[in-house]
């Protein structure tokens, strides 16, 4: 498939019906009362297990906070995926380590401050430090007490606005409550969804 082809649809079938089988596992999981539904108070106790989970995950030293180095770790990784996913001279895997603006689909303004020595190319050098730049000024902002750490609350601003909203658009028949068929639905369409991205972003024969 060429860079940015249409993804054959069959192909996204497999991951929705794993994920519809996942789907009703989780949900079992999720209902602490056993009612084949679940309440907003199960929603959110579940979505607060996996944010402390992330949480955990993320601090290294187990101190119950994440400094800038632990919050640098855990994002580094994604950045140098996305710079070499960008850098399609060799299809995305036998990179040459280095962008153009036409590969990467920069909005110039952008570019152009990650391209600091102006040669029409973005090297991972550049793309790092104009990564780093941000990172730090996103640490400091979820920094509010100033301390130069980040607690469970700093770290998940908008955990409870982000709750309420996914179990807004997973109650489709706005009852209260999402059933198990309202779960499984959501789920297999972001499986359906993510296939589809995944497929865009392979370049293979």
């Amino acid at each position: 498939m060429a860079f940015g082809a249409t993804p054959n649809k069959d192909a996204t079938e497999p991951a929705a019906a794993n994920k519809k089988k996942g789907a009703g596992q989780i949900l079992r999981l999720m209902d602490t009362d056993g009612d084949g539904k679940i309440s907003p108070a199960e929603y959110k106790a579940w979505r607060y297990r996996i944010a402390y989970r992330n949480f955990a995950a993320e601090d290294a030293n187990r101190d119950g906070k994440i400094d800038f180095n632990e919050y640098i770790a855990q994002l580094s990784h994604k950045e140098r995926a996305r710079f070499y996913w960008l850098d399609t001279n060799n299809k995305g895997f036998s990179s040459d380590g280095l962008i153009d603006r036409a590969e990467a689909g920069f909005h110039t303004k952008r570019f152009d401050k990650m391209d600091v020595n102006h040669d029409g190319k973005i090297d991972w050098t550049e793309w790092n430090n104009f990564w780093l730049a941000g990172a730090k000024d996103r640490f400091a902002k979820l920094d509010t007490n100033g301390d130069g750490v980040l607690g469970f609350a700093e770290a998940n601003p908008k955990l409870d606005e982000k709750i309420a909203e996914k179990f807004k658009e997973y109650d489709t028949n706005n009852d209260g409550f999402i059933s198990e068929e309202e779960f499984v639905a959501a789920a297999v369409r972001i499986a359906k969804e993510h296939a589809e991205h995944e497929f865009h972003e392979i370049d293979e024969e």
